[in-house]
């Protein structure tokens, strides 16, 4: 890599000396005869996705093929525009568009597994490399001129086989990886399952539950304090950055001190529910945890204890009828987000507060669940890249 010596021992190549550098291009929207194929067309949320890519959400003809070269499989695929750094690995023949840098590595001197793991630690160098521009951008000429470190560069037929060991190591350590994340996915849809159980869907409301206004059971109380006083400089502070959508884990977040912070914010504490009121599509809403700061775009609602139960709320919240009301409301704005007037006439449906207490005690079972399978998770994650870079210093 430019700027590190290769392990002892070992050489380095540049990746065009070792690889054919292909940059996509995207065949003619206009001509619906390039659309609709066998093809895989690969753009920037293909990658990262899956190991190998075999499919993706766009497929062109072999017509539309024709003025967008198709790699072969084994192509290693690294977006240089944008989401720089993002990786994927060619199972079948694909194309790629202009974001995408490929490599067709010469199989007589890097194993492509091997080129793929190496390329998965490029993301940093590549957002050090881009200039401060609008949309980060490394240029083929650029990107061409990195190095890969390679084991016995005077003996090609070593190299390969120390290579295909390596490159196996990792796939072994990166599917382990990968049913940590599955095994936490499958977790996270374990609320919502119960609660469709438990009360069905909240727009149909087949079960006749009796409905109220959300402005009538829920309170946006929470008092506004400036973040600069001793006695809330040092709460953490939570924007929509810092919840996780879909999910509604609150992710790590510094103190308003370390953020720097110097305009109002609300004081919310574990009677809150966080709700993002900025892009509603995103789905981002989290249970408030001891006391703390969540930025003026985020909502911190507090359930009427004798009606809501916290838990019932923010699952409510979470789940699509909700969030497609609310896409409905933030109107066709630049950046969509849904008024305190507009969620208060949500009509919520209200089942026995029992009923509720209920479906929060088995809540919180589960969100301990699914907490761990986040921390083994994350355990996982930070496993696999430390192994990833000790196998490119040469020490697997």
């Amino acid at each position: 890599m430019i700027g590190h010596l290769p392990p002892h021992g070992w050489g380095e190549a540049r990746l065009d000396e070792v690889a054919e550098v292909v940059t996509g291009t995207t065949p003619a929207t206009t001509r619906p005869d390039f659309y609709g194929g066998e093809i895989p067309f690969v753009r920037p949320p293909d990658l990262d996705a899956s190991d190998p890519i075999t499919d993706a959400s766009i497929r062109i003809t072999a017509a539309g093929a024709e003025g967008s070269r198709v790699l072969p499989a084994g192509a290693v695929l690294v977006c240089c525009i944008g989401s720089l750094g993002k990786v994927g690995f060619a199972g079948v023949p694909v194309a790629t568009n202009q974001q995408i840098n490929a490599l067709v590595f010469d199989r007589r001197n890097v194993e492509p597994r091997y080129g793929y793991h190496f390329c998965r630690t490029l993301k940093p160098l590549l957002e050090h490399m881009a200039p401060a521009t609008t949309v980060a951008i490394v240029n083929k000429t650029k990107f061409s001129q990195l190095r890969i470190p390679l084991p016995h560069p005077d003996d090609p037929k070593r190299s390969l086989t120390e290579q295909k060991r390596i490159a196996a190591v990792l796939d072994k350590a990166d599917a382990i990886r990968r049913r940590r994340q599955k095994a936490a996915r499958l977790a996270d849809q374990l609320i919502p399952c119960l609660f469709y159980d438990m009360f069905g869907s909240p727009t149909a409301n087949s079960r006749k539950w009796p409905r109220r206004p959300l402005g009538e059971i829920t309170l946006i109380d929470a008092p506004m304090v400036d973040p600069r006083l001793d006695e809330y400089c040092d709460l953490r502070h939570y924007g929509a950055d810092r919840i996780d959508r879909d999910t509604g884990r609150l992710l790590p977040a510094k103190t308003a001190r370390e953020d720097g912070l110097i305009s109002g914010k609300f004081l919310f504490d574990d009677r809150y529910v966080l709700y993002s009121k900025i892009r509603p599509n995103l789905r981002k809403v989290a249970l408030g945890e001891q006391q703390a700061l969540c930025s003026a775009d985020v909502y911190p609602v507090r359930p009427r204890a004798d009606i809501l139960t916290r838990e019932f709320l923010w699952a409510l919240l979470l789940t699509p009828e909700f969030t497609e009301f609310a896409i409905k409301q933030s109107g066709r704005a630049n950046i969509p987000k849904i008024n305190r007037e507009q969620f208060a006439r949500y009509d919520c449906v209200v089942p026995p507060l029992p009923m509720q207490e209920q479906f929060s005690s088995r809540s919180k079972h589960v969100l301990t669940l699914t907490s761990e399978q986040a921390n083994n998770e994350h355990e996982a994650d930070n496993l696999f890249n430390s192994l990833v870079q000790r196998a490119f210093r040469g020490e697997l």
